[in-house]
């Protein structure tokens, strides 16, 4: 709990990489002034605490009144419905036996670093790392992994290069150009992979996922016995 809330305070910023991070709390940023901590969602929930009073029902906002989010928090209240919705489809994936079981999984690591706000560039990589197991369902997904991760690399070299732009002067002038409009990019395919892992289909096609543990019959068969030779009944000398 230490770690989590010193990271928190230490990084009581929009978006980590010192420009360099390019999700969709940096666009909001860039584009249209958010910063963390501006209100941006009022919520009126049910007044469940007029009817069962609570203290917790009451912390919750479960009291009648409006319920004021700010960025960071509105951002977690996104990313915490998609995670849902991905442990939804996840298990309707498994109960078929599709391949989209693995887009269902992969998804909330490639959704979190492209939504939350507070993230660093090197989170990016967990879901490059992950995307790779998206070969499995189509062959298609290739292009989506290589694309993730070279934008995920590009993040990464680009907060680098911020400590010595003199190294590569080029880069560094492309890849701070592309920052933060190339999340829409990344934000893009983590939404693609998030709608394919909740995409229906039917169990058992082609290519479905086999159990490791599936029984394997084998069939009995008689072994009829050898006969030895039969000894020589005599010598000759």
């Amino acid at each position: 709990m230490i770690g989590f809330e010193y990271g928190m305070a230490k990084h009581d910023q929009i978006a980590g990489g010192q420009g360099s991070m390019a999700n969709l709390a940096a666009i909001l940023s860039r584009h249209f002034g958010f910063n963390l901590h501006d209100p941006a969602v009022s919520l009126h929930l049910p007044n469940l605490a007029g009817f069962l009073p609570s203290a917790w029902l009451t912390a919750l906002g479960l009291d009648g009144n409006p319920l004021a989010l700010d960025l960071r928090q509105a951002l977690i209240a996104l990313f915490a419905v998609l995670v849902l919705a991905c442990a939804g489809g996840a298990a309707m994936q498994d109960r078929r036996n599709h391949p989209r079981f693995l887009a269902a999984m992969v998804a909330p690591w490639m959704l979190m670093p492209n939504i939350l706000g507070q993230m660093m560039t090197r989170y990016q990589m967990w879901g490059a790392a992950l995307a790779a197991l998206l070969v499995a369902i189509s062959r298609g997904f290739v292009l989506v992994c290589v694309l993730f991760t070279l934008f995920a690399a590009g993040m990464a070299g680009n907060q680098l290069l911020n400590f010595d732009p003199a190294r590569s002067p080029q880069l560094h002038h492309i890849l701070s150009m592309l920052a933060p409009d190339d999340g829409w990019i990344v934000l893009s395919m983590a939404g693609l992979v998030f709608i394919v892992g909740l995409m229906p289909g039917e169990g058992k096609e082609e290519g479905a996922l086999v159990p490791l543990a599936a029984p394997v019959a084998f069939e009995e068969t008689e072994v009829a016995p050898v006969e030895e030779p039969a000894a020589e009944s005599a010598i000759s000398v």
